[in-house]
């Protein structure tokens, strides 16, 4: 088992940019609600259990292995050494074999995933404050949302259960609700039901956002009220780091694919390398976009004291 093998891949990236791309649907209210991040909270929570169950190994290993340990019993078969006293090569997991060195640079991929999602969640709210008019609104959206309204009841949302119902990303607890609202009878016609799964769509940020700032507290070991815009800031040069470290790993990958195909050229033609190009030209955007980001934070947020 590699973790995180697929993050710094080319085929992941290009995967990523595939859907969207093809989404050729002009109308404002879509049959399908379909979030296209591929990182979100759904798949945010599968990376922080990849990141504890690496935790955990590490914390078996450096307590020493006990085959009578109930709490890693099936999880933990097996610990190898090159010699007794020597550090641990390989770790057993569920019946699968992880390298050592794999593990370490698994966690290091899955840090840069978060990281990158973080600052992608502060993007988007900056989008949000600029299209909010008035100023009381503009305050709300740095506050932390941990309870939103949805229906007529107010749910908690910074929770780690999230589910993928067929592309729309929400929260269990909001599932479970709506379900609860068909069972009693809420709900009698269909176009009654879509248009709660619209509303789910259209305020997913809303909730993306409760999820988000809660994370950011921490992950950093501090309470939500002392997240400051100078918190943020560090987000974003967190995210910058990251996107190009992991996307500069892509381009690498990309690369060395390309390669590979030109040397069929003679014989099949040119390869493309439209996407390699597009992927550069991204890279090369990445320090911009988080200075333009953080510019605006100190311009309107700290400078109109909307903290």
């Amino acid at each position: 088992l590699v973790p995180a093998a697929s993050l710094p891949s080319i085929g992941l990236m290009r995967d990523v940019n595939k859907w969207p791309d093809r989404d050729a649907r002009k109308s404002s209210k879509k049959q399908d609600k379909i979030i296209f991040h591929f990182l979100n909270p759904n798949t945010i929570e599968e990376i922080r259990k990849a990141i504890k169950i690496g935790n955990d190994l590490r914390l078996h290993a450096s307590l020493g292995y006990n085959p009578e340990d109930a709490a890693m019993q099936g999880v933990v078969s097996e610990l190898r050494h090159a010699a007794p006293d020597d550090p641990i090569l390989e770790y057993r997991y569920r019946g699968m074999r992880i390298r050592r060195s794999s593990l370490e640079k698994g966690s290091g991929l899955y840090k840069l995933a978060l990281q990158i999602y973080l600052g992608d969640v502060v993007f988007r709210q900056i989008e949000a404050f600029k299209q909010a008019t008035d100023k009381e609104d503009k305050k709300i959206i740095w506050k932390d949302f941990i309870k939103t309204k949805v229906f007529d009841k107010e749910i908690p949302y910074n929770q780690e259960k999230w589910l993928d119902i067929s592309g729309l990303i929400i929260p269990e607890a909001a599932v479970e609700y709506l379900i609860g609202c068909i069972e009693r009878g809420k709900f009698t016609t269909v176009d009654e039901l879509e248009d709660r799964w619209e509303e789910l769509y259209q305020t997913y940020q809303v909730r993306e956002w409760a999820y988000a700032y809660p994370l950011i507290a921490e992950l950093r070991n501090i309470a939500l009220r002392d997240i400051k815009p100078s918190t943020l800031l560090t987000v974003l040069e967190e995210w910058q780091e990251a996107s190009l470290t992991l996307n500069n790993q892509a381009l690498l990958d990309a690369e060395l694919e390309l390669s590979m195909k030109r040397s069929f050229a003679p014989e099949e033609g040119e390869v493309p390398n439209s996407f390699v190009e597009k992927l550069r030209k991204y890279i090369s955007e990445i320090p911009h976009k988080a200075d333009t980001a953080k510019q605006f934070i100190k311009d309107n947020i700290i400078l109109n004291n909307l903290h």
